[in-house]
């Protein structure tokens, strides 16, 4: 686990690189806090009250960075304790800094988002569209932030070896985060989101299905598959989820991307919202045919009919 010395050497380094990455806007970017588990409270409070900030609830503990955004400017909170290595802090901090970035341009997107932090569940497409927007657009940012620093460093998406360890890890790490999106009641928007910008956005995963797809892989030469399981889904969510993930393909080709206008985001909604209710109604038949294994089956005479009866000579 890095030290806060070690994270707030890094920080301003890791700001210039997104900077550099993504167009300019006029608001001035977050300072970023460095707090331990002893200090967070406090830290914290300070924060929302000298940026002006409503008084949001905190999020969940494992949260590693928070973007405190109120009236007289914004800051993120990070919890050293949160980070596992310097390595992990580069993308939580462009995920962190693309969510500022996102609401310094579109203020409804961080008020749908902050609504779902808090566990509504939006029943308006445009609010379901947005609310996903809002998780989806900051990884995807922070994937094209990556791809930029590899690429400023002389590295090129299509030098990349697989060996067969390394893209099966990938693959089960990623039929995983397919797996996340299952929760017991609804589909989950922020890991759907996160899964979904991972196989659209990240350079070194497209890359991969590209291989795979092509048959292109050691271990698999010659044989086309899904590396990222969307052919595992049940049968009846896969169509919207491909409609879902071709309007999203055709937003990520777009020179700013992260801005996804009104009637795409009601698009993304509706999708979201047919995938959700197909969902509920799979859970309601398991849950029926559940109950149906589990009951007794009823006997037509009692077990114990006949004890009573004298014997028969």
């Amino acid at each position: 686990m890095p030290t806060k010395s070690e994270l707030e050497g890094r920080a301003s380094r890791i700001v210039q690189v997104f900077q550099k990455a993504m167009p300019p806007i006029a608001v001035p970017y977050p300072a970023i806090i460095i707090c331990t588990k002893r200090t967070y409270r406090d830290q914290r409070g300070f924060l929302v009250y000298k940026m002006g900030s409503a008084a949001i609830p905190a999020p969940a503990e494992d949260s590693a960075i928070e973007v405190i955004t109120g009236t007289k400017g914004s800051a993120l909170l990070v919890r050293k304790e949160q980070v596992p290595s310097l390595d992990s802090f580069y993308h939580l901090l462009w995920v962190a800094l693309g969510r500022f970035y996102i609401g310094a341009t579109s203020p409804s997107a961080v008020a749908a988002m902050q609504s779902v932090d808090k566990g509504n569940a939006p029943e308006d497409d445009a609010v379901v569209g947005t609310a996903f927007w809002s998780f989806f657009a900051p990884e995807a940012i922070a994937n094209r932030v990556e791809h930029f620093l590899r690429t400023a460093a002389g590295g090129r998406k299509n030098d990349v070896k697989w060996n067969e360890e390394a893209w099966r890890s990938v693959c089960d790490e990623m039929k995983l985060g397919l797996l996340a999106i299952y929760g017991q009641r609804n589909i989950q928007i922020p890991e759907l989101a996160f899964y979904l910008a991972s196989t659209l956005t990240d350079d070194l995963l497209l890359d991969l299905i590209h291989k795979a797809r092509e048959g292109e892989l050691p271990g698999k030469e010659g044989q086309s598959f899904d590396p990222v399981g969307v052919d595992t889904m049940p049968v009846e969510m896969r169509e919207p989820m491909e409609r879902l993930i071709t309007v999203l393909e055709g937003q990520a080709q777009l020179e700013q991307y992260w801005e996804a206008d009104e009637q795409t985001l009601e698009r993304i909604g509706e999708l979201l919202t047919s995938l959700n209710d197909i969902y509920v109604t799979l859970i309601a038949d398991e849950l029926i045919r559940d109950e149906l294994d589990a009951a007794p089956i009823p006997k037509v005479l009692p077990e114990d009919l006949f004890e009573d009866l004298p014997a028969i000579d």
